[in-house]
């Protein structure tokens, strides 16, 4: 018969064995928290989805499944065709099952993780916005805190206006402490003092501390978590260093982000990471000693 395409496996028959329709449901539960926790957990439970999809029929859950693998793809093997392909048949899946409590989330993996690396982030902005309010409308507040981090991410990442960032991000953060979502929380207010210190209204040109912001006391928690904050402290830091011109400082940020950059899989902002990381180096190359020459290589 051939090869399948991407886009035919939306053709594939309805799944039916009891048991495969059970282990699917329970397997759904699981990809947020071990993208947090587990990385080859995340991957294990991604491909055993996609693996009963393709064995046994698609499923509700099969769009998830597949806008997952999409991420893999993306993320981890740099095979963004295949990975896009993947993301569309998830969100044509999507609409073909019209699951309420799925509704968000193939898109949300999509817009997040997997269409910047395709196309213009712009129209994932938008997309992500109706995906926040389709998570709210659902009583979705996991994924409704994730959407707005996702948001928070593409429209520094597009250079978008600072008043017009720091006006959004304001807003946000009001949203996550009525949830008392400490994590997320923490992130935004990280790009919020980027943007506060590249305006110059903190302390001093490099520093994110303010009245209300303590830089080092809100690292030092970050540090004892070690997850996502803490790696959007050391991205942001980094960029805004480099854009300031302290490449030395900025370098000890770069080799800190680097060493998390997992946690921060596929995301639009690793793409800044490797931009300024990069710019640093060729800053610091021409002074540089002869062994810090050919590791800048």
């Amino acid at each position: 018969e051939g090869k399948k395409r991407v886009e035919d496996l939306i053709a594939l028959p309805e799944m039916s064995e009891p048991s495969q329709l059970a282990a699917m449901s329970l397997l759904s539960n699981l990809p947020a928290p071990s993208y947090y926790l587990d990385k080859d957990m995340f991957a294990l439970v991604n491909l055993k989805m996609v693996n009963s999809s393709l064995r046994y029929g698609n499923t509700d859950v099969s769009s998830f499944a597949y806008a997952t693998y999409g991420m893999i793809l993306s993320g981890v093997f740099g095979d963004f065709d295949t990975g896009f392909k993947f993301g569309k048949l998830a969100l044509r899946l999507n609409e073909k099952y019209e699951n309420v409590a799925l509704k968000n989330k193939p898109p949300f993996v999509f817009y997040t993780f997997v269409s910047h690396w395709k196309r213009h982030a712009a129209p994932d902005v938008d997309a992500l916005r109706e995906i926040f309010q389709l998570s709210l409308k659902g009583g979705d507040l996991v994924y409704a805190a994730n959407t707005l981090l996702s948001i928070v991410i593409k429209i520094i990442a597009r250079g978008n206006n600072l008043d017009a960032v720091l006006k959004e991000v304001s807003e946000y953060d009001d949203f996550l402490n009525r949830i008392k979502d400490q994590d997320s929380q923490r992130a935004v207010a990280v790009a919020k003092q980027m943007v506060l210190c590249l305006k110059g209204l903190t302390r001093a040109p490099s520093d994110f501390s303010d009245d209300g912001y303590d830089e080092a006391a809100q690292v030092r928690i970050m540090q004892e978590k070690n997850t996502i904050p803490l790696h959007w402290y050391y991205l942001y830091k980094l960029q805004t260093l480099s854009i300031l011109g302290r490449s030395e400082e900025a370098l000890a940020m770069a080799v800190e982000s680097d060493r998390m950059l997992e946690t921060s899989l596929s995301l639009m902002n690793l793409a800044d990471h490797y931009l300024h990381y990069s710019l640093v180096l060729t800053s610091l190359y021409p002074s540089a000693t002869t062994f810090d020459k050919l590791r800048y290589r």
